[in-house]
């Protein structure tokens, strides 16, 4: 992942290869108390372009260099902020995304989409497992 914050009121600073797993535990819980999710919905809440997990991402790394930071002090226009998945982190979502069972085509199209696939025919899923797909009696009832 890559963070780049770019602020008029904070400065420029660039984080780049951010690996959210790495973070230290007590830096995931000072991000939990912030913004009252476990760190796996911050996670997710972050790449959905959430702008609380957004600010309590720059927050706890910004006070790696100032231990003393609050986070009421931490503000910035939010276009300011650029949180992107790096080409190792796309590549693994892309391989989980063709085995995924769970997500219907048009799902994981989204997801191809938000990640900057350009040719979506080229898309190669893998078929939908027979619960997925509509049944007989469905194709039948026109």
């Amino acid at each position: 992942m890559n963070i780049a914050l770019k602020s008029e009121n904070l400065g420029t600073y660039e984080w780049p290869s951010f690996k959210p797993n790495k973070i230290m535990s007590t830096e995931a819980e000072a991000i939990e108390g912030v913004t009252q999710m476990t760190f796996v919905q911050w996670g997710q809440a972050l790449l959905n372009g959430n702008a609380l997990c957004g600010r309590a991402l720059v927050w706890v790394l910004l006070k790696r260099q100032n231990p003393n930071l609050r986070f009421k002090n931490v503000d910035f226009p939010i276009d300011e902020l650029s949180v992107e998945l790096d080409d190792e982190e796309k590549a693994k979502i892309r391989a989980e995304l063709r085995t995924n069972d769970d997500l219907s085509d048009e799902d994981k199209k989204q997801i191809m989409l938000a990640l900057g696939e350009d040719d979506l025919d080229q898309l190669d899923f893998e078929p939908a497992s027979p619960g997925n797909s509509p049944s007989a009696a469905e194709s039948d009832a026109g």
